[in-house]
C-alpha cells in the first residue's frame, strides 16, 4: 500500500507490499523529492498544524486543521490530497475517496493520486475498479518519480491480474450471533407469538469458484433459548454458471435446501435464479433478478405451505458524498396450497433503502429502511382480503479489526399493521455477533 503526505517539497512515503492474506505485511519506509514549486506558495499555519498532527499519528486533529486551512482558502488541491491520506489512515476510505477525487485536477499530483485510489478501492473490496485506477497511474512515467509510482501501479496489476488468472479457489465465512427478541414470529407464517426469547444464531458458507461454475454449500441454525417449536435449521446448496458480457455479467443458478423446525424435517425448496448485474465505471452497479421456487412439504403438518413462489428484484447501488446507497424494489407472488380457512399466498411489493457509511475510530455503519405491502386472497370463511403494512429500520455498527474479521451489533424493529387484529405487531430483535471471513 502507498500513502503519501505533502510537506514542503518532500514527498513522506509508505510503501506495503501487497501479499496473500494468511502472509505477513511488509512495510518498507521511504522518500523521494521532485520539484513542486508549481504547488506550493507559502507555508500556512493552519497547514503546518495540521502536518505535525499527521506526524504525531493525530489523524483526526490533522483532519480538522486541514479542513481549516481549507476554509481559509489555502491551496486547496493540496489539502484535499492531505484530507485523502489521513481520512484513509483512519480507515474512512468513502471519505479518502472523496478527498482524492477532488485532489485529481492537479497534473503534479495525479499519478500518485490514482495510485492511492486504487488502493482505497482494494480496501473496499473493489477489485476490478482498483485495477483501473492502478493502470491509470501506470501510463505516464513522464518524471522519475512518477516512474517508481507507475513501477508500483504495474506490480499492483500482475498481482491482481495472477489473482483473476487461477482456475479455482474457495472462499467462506462463519458467523456467530447472541439476541433477543421481543416477539418470537413464527416460521413459515410469520405471525407473531406475542413472547419474547433470547437465540443464539450461526451461520456458515463456502464458496468453491471453478472456472465457468461456481458452488456455493451454507448452513443456518437459529436456536431460541425456550420457544423451540420456532427453532429452524437450514442446509442449502446452489451451483452457478456466470457468464461476462461487456458490462453485463448473467448468472444463471440452480437452487436446493432442506430445513428443519424443532429438530423435525420441514421443507425441501428447489429452484432457479437468474442474475443480470451491470457495473458502472464507478463501481455503482445495476442488478436485475428473477428467482423461482417450488416447495415441497417434508412434515404433513405444513402441507399448507408447499407451493410455488415467484420473486422478481430490481436493485441500484451508488456510492455518493453521504456514503453507499442502495435502492431495492421486489415484487413477489406465491401460490400455496393453504387450508379451508386461512391463505398463505401473499402478492408483496417492497422497497428497501440502505445507507452505508464510516465513522471515527474505524466504525462502520449501515442504516436500512424497509417497507412492504402484503394482500393475502380471501379468506374461504370470512370472505376477508387480507391486507398487511410492514414498516422495519434495522440499524448495523461494526468494526473490522483485523482482516477477514468483523464484529458488530444489529438492532432491527418491525412494525406490522393489518387488517387483521391478530396479525398486528411490533418487533425488536437486538443480536451481537462475530463473523470471521477466509
Amino acid at each position: 500500500m502507498y500513502v503519501v503526505c505533502l510537506f514542503g517539497q518532500t514527498i513522506f512515503c509508505v510503501l506495503e507490499t501487497v501479499i496473500p492474506m494468511r502472509s505477513r505485511l511488509l512495510i518498507i519506509a521511504m522518500a523521494f523529492t521532485f520539484n513542486v514549486a508549481t504547488v506550493f506558495a507559502s507555508d500556512s499555519n493552519l497547514f503546518d498544524l495540521g502536518m505535525q498532527a499527521f506526524q504525531s499519528k493525530d489523524y483526526r486533529k490533522a483532519i480538522r486543521y486541514f479542513n481549516q486551512a481549507k476554509q481559509s482558502g489555502y491551496k486547496p488541491l493540496v489539502i484535499e490530497y492531505n484530507l485523502g491520506v489521513s481520512h484513509y489512515k483512519l480507515g474512512q476510505y468513502l471519505q479518502a475517496e472523496k478527498s482524492f477525487q477532488g485532489a485529481l485536477a492537479s497534473e503534479k499530483l495525479k499519478p500518485i493520486v490514482q495510485y492511492n485510489l486504487g488502493l482505497v478501492k482494494l480496501k473496499q473490496k473493489q477489485k476490478r475498479e482498483a485495477l483501473e485506477w492502478f493502470k491509470k497511474a501506470a501510463s505516464n512515467p513522464s518524471n522519475p518519480s512518477n516512474t517508481k509510482i507507475s513501477a508500483l501501479a504495474n506490480r499492483m496489476i500482475s498481482k491482481y491480474r495472477v489473482t483473476k488468472k487461477r482456475k479455482n479457489f474457495i472462499d467462506g465465512g462463519i458467523n456467530i450471533a447472541y439476541g433477543h427478541d421481543s416477539n418470537v414470529t413464527q416460521v413459515g407464517t410469520d405471525s407473531p407469538s406475542q413472547r419474547a426469547d433470547d437465540f443464539l444464531e450461526t451461520y456458515a458458507n463456502l464458496k468453491i469458484f471453478f472456472k465457468h461454475i461456481d458452488l456455493k454449500f451454507s448452513y443456518y441454525n437459529k436456536d431460541y433459548s425456550t420457544e423451540n417449536s420456532n427453532d429452524y435449521r437450514q442446509l442449502g446448496t446452489a451451483l452457478a454458471f456466470p457468464i461476462k458480457t461487456g458490462k453485463w455479467r448473467i448468472t444463471p443458478s440452480l437452487l436446493y435446501t432442506s430445513s428443519e423446525l424443532n429438530r423435525i424435517d420441514y421443507q425441501s425448496t428447489s429452484g432457479i435464479r437468474l442474475d443480470l448485474k451491470r457495473y458502472t465505471h464507478k463501481r455503482n452497479y445495476l442488478r436485475f433478478r428473477y428467482q423461482f421456487n417450488d416447495i415441497e412439504s417434508d412434515n404433513p403438518s405444513y402441507n399448507y405451505l408447499g407451493g410455488t413462489r415467484h420473486r422478481f428484484r430490481t436493485e441500484y447501488l451508488t456510492t455518493t458524498r453521504v456514503g453507499q446507497i442502495r435502492v431495492r424494489y421486489e415484487y413477489e407472488a406465491n401460490d400455496r396450497q393453504d387450508t379451508a380457512t386461512t391463505n398463505y399466498s401473499p402478492t408483496r411489493h417492497s422497497i428497501r433503502l440502505r445507507l452505508r457509511n464510516s465513522l471515527p475510530a474505524a466504525l462502520k455503519m449501515k442504516n436500512e429502511i424497509l417497507f412492504r405491502n402484503s394482500v393475502y386472497e380471501a379468506e374461504s370463511i370470512s370472505g376477508l382480503i387480507r391486507d398487511d403494512d410492514r414498516f422495519q429500520y434495522r440499524f448495523n455498527l461494526y468494526t473490522t479489526p483485523t482482516a477477514g474479521l468483523e464484529l458488530g451489533v444489529l438492532y432491527t424493529y418491525t412494525d406490522n399493521r393489518s387488517n387483521f387484529t391478530t396479525e398486528t405487531f411490533s418487533r425488536n430483535v437486538a443480536k451481537g455477533y462475530l463473523s470471521w471471513y477466509f
